[in-house]
């Protein structure tokens, strides 16, 4: 048995700082995306979805989850060295823009 009382944690995307963490036994999606200084970054809404990616001993398994759908979500617990994945609209925010633009005149 381990007598680990952290966890080493990824987090990517639609975030404010992505990297890795060491948080404590027993984290939640919600603590990494906090430590990541939470939701957004570089012009990009997040969409809801956030994946985490588990090594296991068959390889990696996705669990994709829907905060926006389901807020409990946000309270999975996480296992060390999960990646936390929060999705992102792929628009860029000015690509609208023009096209509004356009339809506007």
């Amino acid at each position: 048995m381990s007598d680990r009382k952290t966890l080493q944690i990824k987090v990517t995307g639609c975030v404010r700082r992505m990297g890795d963490y060491e948080l404590p036994l027993g984290a939640t999606v919600s603590d990494a995306v906090q430590a990541a200084d939470g939701f957004g970054g570089q012009g990009n809404l997040p969409t809801g979805v956030i994946n985490i990616r588990r090594q296991t001993s068959d390889g990696v398994v996705g669990i994709e989850l829907n905060y926006k759908l389901v807020p409990a979500d946000l309270e999975t617990t996480l296992c060390d060295r999960d990646t936390v994945v929060v999705q992102h609209d792929v628009r860029q925010p000015d690509s609208m823009s023009s096209q509004e633009s356009a339809e506007g005149a």
